[in-house]
């Protein structure tokens, strides 16, 4: 599954992106799902942890 998604700004300055809700939805990610990114050249890869219990949430 591939989209393209603009990144986008908070007044801040802070970037952030929106993930699809029909990607949420087909991957079944809850409001908790810890996720983990790599950029990859012009790309972002985004993968759900495998162990949550594992990590400690950041905000």
């Amino acid at each position: 599954m591939s989209y393209f998604i603009e990144i986008e700004e908070h007044e801040d300055g802070d970037l952030f992106i929106t993930i699809p809700e029909e990607v949420i939805e087909t991957l079944e990610w809850e409001p908790e799902t810890l996720l983990s990114w790599n950029i990859k050249g012009d790309g972002i890869i985004i993968q759900r942890l495998n162990n949550e219990s594992g990590y400690e949430q950041v905000e």
